[in-house]
C-alpha cells in the first residue's frame, strides 16, 4: 500500500502548508517539497497562497514547473472560476474602444443564449463546447460569428494572462472561422453626392476627405491640424489596424484640397459622423449603407477608373493584393455581364411571343 506523504511547512507572510504531497515516493515527495522552497524564494506568493487554500493543488504546480510553464499555474484557479461572473468583470476593462467592448458584450450575451454552456459553467468548459456544431447551426452570421470567436480569444488571453497559454489555444483550435462576404458597397459618384444635399454643409468636407483619401472613420477623426502637409497637399493619417499602423501620408489634387481644410480637425465625433451618414443615407433611400463604405468606394471608384491594383492597394494601405482584388472582381463581374449581353441578344421574335 503506498504511503501518504504530507508537506507541513510555515513561511512568513504565508502561513503553514500542510497538505498531502500527491506523492507516490520519497523522491518525488522531496521534489514537491522542493519546489514550496523554490517558489518562496523566487517570490510567487501568491502561487504559494492559492496552494495552502486549495485553489491550486502542488501536483498541477508540480507538473508545470516539470514541463517549464510554472507561470501559467496561478491561471488555473481561473478556469475553475464561474464562466459568466468572470465575463461580466472582464468586460469593461476588455479594450480600450468603447465600440470593441460593446462587440465583446454582445458576443457573450450571444453565446450565453445559445444553451451551449449552462449558467453554473466554469471558465474550464469553453474547451468542452462542440464549437464546429454550433457553427453548422447558423444561429448566427460569419461577421457575428468570427467576433464571437475573436471574444472568447480575447477573453482567455485576458482571464489567463496569456495569448499563448495552452488552455487559450486548445480552445481556438476548436473553433471554426466563418468565410465572411466581401462588402463592396454599391455607391456611385453620383449617389454620394446626392447623400451629401442631405448632409449639414459645415459637415460634407469630412465625408469627401474620408472618401478622397479611402479613410475609416476612426482614422480621420484621428487627425488634427499638425497632420496637414499644405506644400505637398498631403494628410498624415495614424493607422490602427494590422498593415497600416503609424503615421501614413496620404494625398489629394490641389482641386480637392480646400474640401480637406475644412474638415481637419473634425469637429464631431466619430459616432455623430456615421449618425448623420445614416439619416442622410435612409432620406436618400439607400439605408444599407454604412459610414467605413466610403473607403471601400475609394478603392471601387479608383478601379472603375482602370487605376491599377498596384496603386489602389498603396493608396488603400493594404497587407496584401488579395485584399485589393474584391474592387476588380465588381469590374471584371461588370465586364462578364457586358459580354453575355453582346452574345445573347435576344430575337425580336422571342420578345413578341413572351410579350
Amino acid at each position: 500500500m503506498t504511503s501518504s506523504f504530507r508537506l507541513d511547512r510555515e513561511f512568513p507572510g504565508i502561513g503553514r502548508i500542510n497538505l498531502v504531497s500527491g506523492a507516490t515516493t520519497k523522491v518525488e515527495h522531496d521534489s514537491r517539497n522542493a519546489l514550496l522552497t523554490k517558489l518562496f524564494k523566487l517570490g510567487m506568493l501568491d502561487h504559494l497562497r492559492a496552494i495552502r487554500s486549495g485553489e491550486l493543488t502542488i501536483t498541477e504546480c508540480y507538473h508545470d514547473d516539470m514541463e517549464g510553464r510554472l507561470e501559467f499555474s496561478l491561471k488555473r484557479t481561473a478556469l475553475r472560476r464561474s464562466l459568466w461572473t468572470m465575463v461580466e468583470e472582464w468586460i469593461p476593462t476588455s479594450a480600450a474602444a468603447p465600440a470593441s467592448r460593446s462587440r465583446y458584450d454582445s458576443a457573450f450575451k450571444f453565446l450565453r443564449r445559445a444553451g451551449v454552456l449552462s449558467e453554473g459553467a466554469t471558465v474550464a468548459d469553453l474547451e468542452r463546447v462542440d464549437w464546429r456544431a454550433l457553427f453548422n447551426a447558423g444561429l448566427i452570421g460569419p461577421t457575428g460569428w468570427n467576433r464571437m470567436r475573436g471574444a472568447v480569444s480575447a477573453f482567455l488571453s485576458g482571464v489567463l494572462g496569456d495569448k499563448f497559454h495552452p488552455f487559450r489555444r486548445a480552445v481556438v483550435s476548436h473553433f471554426p472561422k466563418a468565410e465572411e462576404p466581401e462588402r463592396v458597397p454599391d455607391l456611385p459618384v453620383g449617389l454620394f453626392w446626392t447623400i451629401l444635399n442631405h448632409i449639414p454643409p459645415a459637415l460634407r468636407p469630412c465625408y469627401v476627405t474620408m472618401v478622397a483619401a479611402g479613410l475609416g472613420p476612426k482614422e480621420f477623426v484621428g487627425c488634427e491640424a499638425a497632420d496637414l502637409l499644405p506644400d505637398s497637399f498631403g494628410l498624415l493619417v495614424t493607422g490602427h489596424k494590422n498593415g497600416r499602423k503609424g503615421k501614413t501620408p496620404v494625398y489629394f489634387s490641389e482641386a480637392l484640397w480646400p474640401w480637406v481644410t475644412a474638415a481637419v480637425p473634425c469637429s464631431v465625433s466619430k459616432d455623430l459622423l456615421a449618425d448623420h451618414w445614416k439619416r442622410a443615407c435612409r432620406k436618400a433611400g439607400r439605408g444599407d449603407l454604412r459610414l467605413y463604405d466610403l473607403r471601400h468606394c475609394f478603392g471601387q471608384w479608383l478601379t472603375n477608373a482602370g487605376v491599377p491594383d498596384a496603386l489602389i492597394q498603396t493608396g488603400m494601405r493594404h497587407r496584401t493584393a488579395g485584399m485589393t482584388r474584391r474592387y476588380t472582381k465588381q469590374v471584371q463581374r461588370g465586364q462578364t455581364a457586358a459580354a453575355m449581353g453582346t452574345l445573347l441578344v435576344v430575337p425580336p421574335l422571342a420578345l413578341a411571343s413572351g410579350a
